[in-house]
């Protein structure tokens, strides 16, 4: 799987996680949301750092905006894209 294959993938799913998962993300959004992100930033290792870097700040609109504001959830939380971006690095550093 490619790079973009992958965070197309999410992209995908994420909303199907979000609807399966609303009572878990209801009660403490930002760290649901941040679970998730976190195992998606480890899937992040797998590609070449310079091929990611390439693609990072696209995530947030693609991963964040997109399906979280533009979701209806974004009245429960809200991440700007420095925070955002923040998880993604630090948990492809673990």
């Amino acid at each position: 799987m490619t790079l973009y294959e992958y965070i197309k993938a999410n992209e995908n799913v994420l909303p199907f996680w979000i609807n399966n998962n609303i009572d878990y993300i209801s009660q403490n959004p930002e760290y649901a949301l941040r679970k998730y992100y976190r195992q998606f930033a480890h899937g992040l290792r797998d590609y070449p750092k310079k091929e990611v870097k390439k693609v990072l700040g696209s995530l947030y609109g693609r991963l964040y905006v997109k399906p979280i504001v533009f979701g209806g959830l974004g009245k429960f939380v809200n991440i700007d894209h420095g925070v955002f971006i923040g998880w993604i690095t630090e948990a492809m550093r673990e």
